[in-house]
């Protein structure tokens, strides 16, 4: 088992799903705030999946890299190693 593959596919994982979290509370936060806004914070939590096609992939692409890489750390050592 490679533990170094495992940390690092694991902090993937967590940084492809809290990178859009976060990037959408903070717009959310800000568009409420807003002194001169027509937003209320109920309808843009409402909304929060309707994320930008970019976000989506980056979601998709952070997982593929997490699960190779813990998947690749859960292999056994080969005899070389």
């Amino acid at each position: 088992m490679k533990v170094k593959r495992i940390l690092i596919g694991t902090i993937i994982w967590t940084l492809g799903i809290l990178i859009p979290v976060l990037q959408h509370g903070i717009i959310s936060l800000i568009a409420s705030r807003a002194k001169t806004h027509s937003y209320a914070y109920h309808n843009l939590i409402k909304y929060f999946f309707d994320l930008p096609w970019i976000v989506w992939v980056y979601l998709i692409a952070m997982w593929l890299v997490g699960t190779i890489l813990v998947i690749s750390g859960l292999r056994a050592k080969s005899s070389q190693q």
